[in-house]
């Protein structure tokens, strides 16, 4: 195996909750690219939502909104938004049900819901300012992404009532919402096409739900010892958690640093 790129997830993969990484990560990453070796984010995050990790790593490509925008060392390379008739069905379902919702794309995120504890719950998680209050954005702008506020009963319904969507849980309040078909995978695909790069030539770090169909993709998926039990279950190998500097000792497991 000849592994020409790396994609790591951000948050419980390369930072923790309160925007730290282990001390020897940042010298990894940096390592791994002066070995000519590609390194791209793939993340649930907008990518207003990452330049603080940006800056961090200085890394400037990324697949985001799990897999539905790719940027490749500045340039966007492909996007895909959310199917306009399944999120209108759904912000119809989640108003009668009282669910607050948030809408994404790259200029912003929307809150339907002017004060929301749920919301501003998750934002403070992610360590982002409260999104703004714009109920009726998606009427006039594309959405990327949508964040749905629900309990995992709920989430249930959801998904059986909205089939074309697909929902997946990041937060005690919050799942992801985006295209039925869409996931980190998908994106990689298309970004890989871009490289001219043959997934197993690749590998790829992550640590929870959405990063189950990228860790089964690429040549070589290592999961963080912190990950979600599903996700080590995918993985061809798992490395130390994130603050035991997993990432390194997992690039050196691979013998690319």
């Amino acid at each position: 195996m000849s592994i020409e790129a790396v994609f790591f997830d951000i948050d419980g993969t390369l930072i923790d909750e309160n925007k730290l990484t282990a001390d020897k990560t940042v010298y990894a990453i940096n390592q791994l690219r002066e070995n000519g070796i590609k390194v791209i984010f793939a993340t649930g995050r907008s990518p207003r939502h990452i330049v603080d990790v940006q800056k961090m790593f200085g890394i400037h490509s990324f697949v985001c909104f799990n897999g539905s925008v790719g940027v490749c060392e500045g340039k966007r390379i492909f996007q895909h938004a959310l199917n306009h008739g399944s999120l209108t069905r759904l912000i119809t379902d989640a108003t009668t049900k009282n669910n607050p919702m948030v809408f994404l794309n790259e200029r912003g995120s929307y809150a339907s819901s002017e004060a929301d504890e749920q919301i501003s719950a998750s934002f403070n998680h992610l360590k982002e300012d409260h999104p703004e209050y714009r109920p009726n954005v998606w009427e006039s702008e594309e959405i990327i992404q949508s964040f749905l506020y629900c309990s995992p009963e709920e989430q249930k319904m959801y998904e059986e009532e909205h089939e074309e969507l697909k929902f997946t849980r990041w937060h005690t309040y919050a799942v992801d919402v985006n295209n039925h078909n869409m996931n980190k995978s998908v994106g990689i695909k298309s970004y890989l096409e871009y490289l001219n790069i043959n997934p197993r030539n690749t590998a790829a770090f992550g640590d929870n739900l959405n990063d189950l169909e990228m860790l089964s993709y690429v040549g070589y998926g290592i999961a963080m010892g912190n990950a979600v039990d599903v996700a080590k279950e995918k993985a061809d190998y798992v490395t130390k958690p994130l603050h035991e500097n997993g990432i390194y000792f997992g690039l050196k497991h691979m013998g690319l640093i």
